[in-house]
């Protein structure tokens, strides 16, 4: 029978006498999932056992709201998105093709917020969504501050309205906040650095979300929020490979040995892991972050019930796309920008993009125009919410 088969398949003529029925084969493949074992929602982590295991920091607890245990113990994934980047598929399973079955860890518990109460309405209003939203505003320890929205994502349906707003309003005013160099460069270096460490805890947190809940509302704000952290870890990576050691870090090194002894250890790691991939100048890492945040916008502009928020989505797309000098591409997106809803965050530029390149030649300054703009409102904003809690971009 082996032998029958593999003739059959080879289309070779089979000895006289023998009947075969003929039907369709469906061919199933069978994927392990391309997913860290430790790590959910990042690929494979390559671990080397002739990297040297970073020691207790010790002396310090914090430096500039970052814990400096938090960051020796994250040191491998404290940049996921590039090493050893996102397992992208496993924030879309709906992507997957019927002919492909996914292995799941069957031992895996799952997350309790696959329980929550579908349909019950979450009892605030809009002034006590702000005060959710300003009780869970922090300049650092950003995981243990969202603890109280988590609360709320727990308890509620992934399709309830006001739940999404939540998590949007807590991407727009909290998640992402303007850094700059003070009196001493290495307190903003400290801070970036506690910022990543918490980063693939929000990674598995989304990522085991989506597999419960996928093609939600809730899963859509929390995929918007990935992306901003992705925003939000580039900029602590360039601001890590821009950071000489001895010029620039002088502080810790007289004040805090072994604190000093620690990034330079994470330096050197994440230049030789860098270099390994290709990436040797900052212009490199930016486009290696573009290039990730594009295949996840635009899985979100696919699997998103209903097109809620596909056009912020396509909006970001061709704004990254503009940046990159890749003009027609980012055209095609924004022509395909449907009518603004009242459901986004970009409503007005998404009109205003809409409208400039309604024409067959648009003005290009008008659309650098309205990306700038974008940008300037968001930094202006950004101010003003520092301001309420007593920061400045200087200050951590």
């Amino acid at each position: 029978m082996h032998v029958l088969a593999v003739v059959w398949l080879t289309g070779l003529p089979l000895p006289r006498g023998e009947v075969v029925s003929r039907r369709e084969v469906e061919v199933v493949v069978l994927q392990p999932p391309a997913e860290d074992a430790s790590f959910p929602g990042l690929k494979p982590l390559e671990r080397n056992s002739a990297e040297p295991v970073p020691g207790d920091p010790g002396g310090a607890p914090s430096l500039a709201g970052a814990d400096l245990a938090r960051i020796a113990w994250h040191i491998d994934v404290l940049f996921p998105f590039v090493v050893p980047g996102l397992a992208i598929d496993a924030f879309f399973p709906s992507i997957h093709t019927p002919a492909t079955l996914v292995f799941e860890n069957p031992y895996r518990r799952a997350p309790a917020r696959a329980q929550a109460a579908a349909g019950l309405p979450l009892p605030l209003d809009e002034a006590a969504l702000q005060k959710v939203i300003d009780t869970a505003w922090s300049r650092g320890e950003r995981w243990k501050s969202f603890g109280g929205v988590r609360e709320y994502i727990d308890r509620y349906g992934a399709d309830e309205r006001a739940l999404a707003r939540l998590v949007g309003w807590y991407r727009e005013r909290n998640a992402l906040q303007p850094y700059a160099d003070g009196e001493i460069r290495d307190l903003r270096v400290w801070a970036q650095l506690g910022l990543a460490a918490d980063h693939v805890t929000f990674i598995r947190y989304i990522r085991e979300y989506t597999a419960a809940h996928p093609s939600s509302k809730v899963t859509t704000e929390l995929l918007f929020l990935l992306d901003t952290l992705a925003q939000a870890n580039q900029d602590a990576l360039a601001t890590l490979i821009e950071t000489n050691q001895r010029d620039d870090l002088l502080w810790t090194r007289v004040n805090h040995p072994r604190a000093y002894l620690l990034v330079r250890q994470i330096q050197d790691a994440y230049g030789r892991k860098l270099a390994k991939r290709g990436l040797v100048t900052r212009p490199d890492v930016d486009d290696f972050y573009d290039w990730g945040r594009l295949a996840l916008l635009a899985g979100i502009a696919r699997t998103t019930p209903n097109g809620y928020r596909a056009n912020d989505a396509r909006f970001l797309i061709g704004g990254i796309l503009w940046k990159q000098g890749r003009r027609d591409d980012a055209l095609r997106a924004w022509r395909e920008i449907s009518s603004p809803t009242e459901d986004g965050v970009y409503s007005a530029p998404v009109l205003q993009i809409r409208n400039a390149v309604a024409p067959s030649r648009p003005d290009p300054r008008n659309i650098a125009f309205i990306l700038e703009n974008v940008q300037g409102r968001w930094l202006s904003f950004s101010q003003d919410r520092l301001a309420r809690f007593g920061y400045r971009f200087d200050t951590y």
